[in-house]
């Protein structure tokens, strides 16, 4: 596996200089905004995607030297449809059995009701799926008309199954407590 400039991750020293795969930084992308809500990262055989959450949600196919190749946005539901104006909180990417998708949170303004929870199936190349329409495919997952905070989401070792756990109460209002679906 020897080559002239190490260029793989792979556990081995490649071009044989003593360093077995050499860290490296790289500007991957600028921002709009200084304020990321979440980021999240996934390897597949197509490249290293990053999902984050700055005005919509933003997917980006990194190459194994971190370059970005391509980008895709995910345009939140009230640019979409009839729905309340809220904020995007968190964004995971996830394996599912049918492939790469995007689970995203969003709220109310400040933190309010409702918090609610969609999936996105993403093509190889992390772009949005598409219905026979050219609309948005999105699946949602949660409706929750209650207080919501800090959602962490995840799927089923399968791939079949994905829940999405959130907690609730504040000082102000409790009872504190962990809610999940």
């Amino acid at each position: 596996a020897y080559e002239s400039a190490e260029t793989r991750c792979d556990g081995l020293d490649n071009d044989c200089d003593g360093v077995t795969d050499p860290s490296f930084a790289s500007r991957v992308t600028e921002l709009d905004t200084p304020y990321v809500n979440g980021l999240s990262i996934l390897r597949t055989d197509q490249g290293i995607f990053v999902s984050m959450s700055n005005n919509g949600v933003r997917v980006l196919r990194l190459n194994t030297n971190l370059v970005l190749e391509d980008a895709a946005v995910v345009s939140m539901p009230w640019t979409r449809k009839d729905v309340p104006v809220g904020v995007g909180y968190a964004a995971k990417l996830l394996r599912t059995q049918d492939g790469l998708a995007l689970v995203y949170v969003t709220h109310g303004p400040s933190l309010r009701p409702p918090l609610r929870a969609y999936l996105v199936p993403l093509d190889a190349q992390g772009s949005p799926k598409t219905g026979p329409e050219g609309e948005l495919l999105e699946f949602p997952l949660v409706d929750w008309q209650g207080e919501g905070r800090a959602p962490r989401m995840a799927t089923s070792p399968q791939g079949d199954r994905v829940v999405v756990v959130w907690r609730t109460g504040t000082e102000q209002s409790p009872p504190f407590q962990v809610m999940g679906t």
